[in-house]
Parts: C-alpha cells; structure tokens; sequence
C-alpha cells in the first residue's frame, strides 16, 4: 500500500493535466481550423453514428485500452484508467455548454492556438504525474516495443492511419475540411516540440518513468 500512497499524493496533478488535456482538445475542435489525427478520427466515428464526439472518445479509448492489454501486454495504471473516464465525458460538457463555433477568422485562430497550447499543456502533466499513460499514448509504445520499430516510426505511422481512416469518414458529411486543415499540420509538426519544452520545465524526462501498472498497489 505504500506505492499508492505515493501514488495518490501526485493525483491532483493527473487529474488537472486531463482536465486541461480535454478543453484542448474542445478547443481545436471548435476553432474549425484542424483537428489532431485523433480528434479527426473520432469526429468521422462521430458524424457516421450520431455518437456526440465526447462519447466515441471515451469508447474508443476503451477500446484502444482493451486492445493495447491483450495485444501489446500494456501496463494498465491510475492514469490510464482516469484518462477514459475523464476526458471523453469532459468534452461532451463542454460540448453542450459551447456549441457554436466562431465565424470570424481572428477568433477561430486565437481559439486554436490557445487549444494546442492547453492539450500539449495537460498532455505534459499527466504524463509527467508518472501515474501511467492514456490509451493511444500507451498503444504507440506497446507496439514499439512489440515490433521492435522505434517510436519515431510506429507514432507516425498510428497517426497516419487513425487520419485517413477518419477523413474517410468524413467524406460525403460535407464537414471534412472543418476538421482537417492547416491546424492538423501544426499538431502534427509541432506537438512534440512543446511537450518537451513543457517536460522540461516540469523537470521530467520519459526515461525517468517507472512501473505503471496498478498491480504493483497488490504487490506492495
């Protein structure tokens, strides 16, 4: 029980980061000036089956979840449990409380940039808390070290794949290039720059990472 306690003293820090992580994401969905591979994903997911998008987040990081522990053997901890819980649901409240997007070129940027900002922002803390990774975070890693591929390759090429698979998606709603545009290139490009920035002020490195999984709670 020790290792929880432990564990639990770095919660709150978790749980902000996943706050933060999800206005982010919101925040780049409402801009229309491009979503991440991701958001674009669940977006076709959502338009296809009139799942409102924070819902199909939610279920596809469980079903990533599921997959990512039998296929890749991930490490399931606190962090990655909460990041299903969380953030899904959040951005379905924040769906229903701003559900208009702005017409104006100048507010849809400023919207966006304060969107990547804050999903790199909380992606940094919660992955900082060192409490375990969200689903698609950790699916990238688990194959990587299934395949032997380093992440630089098997990161880009998960994000390719979820990105085509939903601008698919999109094709025929008439809102494909709400979601893909040039803030799809600059998540892509530049998201890793300001996480490391972010881990640097933080004073965290990945290498720093220890044991994630929660069975270790049973163990101690």
């Amino acid at each position: 029980m020790k290792e929880l306690k432990q564990d639990l003293k770095r919660l709150p820090h978790l749980v902000v980061g996943l706050f933060i992580l999800g206005v982010g994401i919101f925040l780049t969905k409402l801009s229309l000036m491009g979503m991440a591979p991701w958001g674009i994903f669940h977006m076709g997911l959502s338009q296809v089956t009139a799942i409102p998008f924070g819902i199909v987040t939610q279920i596809v990081g469980f079903l990533v979840l599921v997959i990512s522990l039998f296929l890749f053997r991930v490490e399931i901890g606190i962090g990655t449990i909460l990041n299903v819980l969380i953030v899904g649901p959040w951005i379905t409240v924040l769906d229903v409380l701003f559900p208009k997007s702005p017409n104006e070129l100048v507010s849809q940027i400023m919207i966006f940039l304060a969107g990547f900002l804050l999903m790199n922002i909380g992606r940094s803390l919660y992955i900082s808390s060192n409490l375990g990774q969200g689903p698609r975070d950790g699916m990238f890693i688990g194959l990587a070290r299934s395949t032997g591929w380093s992440v630089k390759v098997v990161k880009p090429l998960i994000d390719l794949t979820v990105f085509i698979i939903g601008s698919f998606l999109l094709l025929g709603t008439g809102v494909l290039f709400s979601y893909v545009g040039i803030g799809t290139l600059i998540i892509v490009l530049f998201s890793g720059y300001v996480i490391g920035l972010c881990f640097s002020l933080l004073g965290f490195h990945p290498s720093m990472a220890k044991g994630y999984s929660i069975s270790r709670y049973i163990r101690s």
